[in-house]
């Protein structure tokens, strides 16, 4: 059996040159694609074909605390409907992945609320064409 370790201090994200800061406690990131990369159609006879999905966006959920000082940073973005380069990296040994995009957009400002809870700050971040470093 394998136990491996996962370090949210080596996790680190990058949006138009800046890293983020002062992630939420429920979570840093959630990275999700728009479309298969790749799906089978069965014909009658048995015989199959894989089709190349050709859609390799994606949608990069980042959750912050209302404090956080990447909030002024993502709201600026967002306002001014900036292109920016997004790199996720985690570098942890037992879940090492990058992931990068060019030409990414904030898709909208964050929801505001203030209540007796501490509120979290989640801001969408279009990724045209995700790729995976290898």
């Amino acid at each position: 059996m394998h136990i491996g370790n996962l370090d949210p201090a080596k996790v680190t994200i990058a949006c138009a040159g800046r890293f983020l800061t002062g992630f939420a406690a429920d979570g840093i990131f959630n990275l999700v694609w728009n479309a298969d990369r790749v799906t089978y159609t069965s014909g009658s006879q048995g015989d199959g074909v894989y089709v190349e999905g050709a859609d390799n966006s994606a949608i990069l959920t980042v959750t912050l605390m209302p404090t956080s000082p990447s909030v002024v940073d993502l709201e600026d973005l967002c306002a001014r409907r900036t292109f920016i380069s997004v790199t996720v990296n985690d570098a942890t040994a037992d879940g090492r992945m990058t992931y990068t995009g060019q030409k990414c957009r904030v898709q909208k400002f964050a929801d505001k609320s203030r209540n007796n809870a501490a509120p979290t700050t989640t801001y969408n971040i279009i990724m045209p064409s995700a790729t995976k470093v290898l």
